[in-house]
């Protein structure tokens, strides 16, 4: 289902899985930004994103554009 957060959040950990690095670092940061118009991401989402994403980084630094983090991040 296409409008829910969670739906999204199977598609990146499924390129993931596939090892298709780029496409589940940018599924992402649209989530992170909010940048998707078909489906609301709550905070409590948006912290497990938030990890999800470290552990990416963590673990394929060389395969992502973590450059494209915000400083904060």
């Amino acid at each position: 289902e296409p409008n829910r957060a969670q739906s999204h959040i199977d598609i990146a950990r499924a390129y993931v899985n596939s090892k298709d690095y780029t496409s589940a670092f940018s599924l992402y940061k649209l989530i992170l930004s909010d940048s998707l118009i078909s489906a609301t991401f709550n905070d409590e989402v948006l912290n497990i994103v938030a990890t999800e994403v470290r552990h990416l980084v963590t673990k394929h630094k060389s395969r992502v554009p973590y450059g494209q983090l915000p400083i904060s991040f």
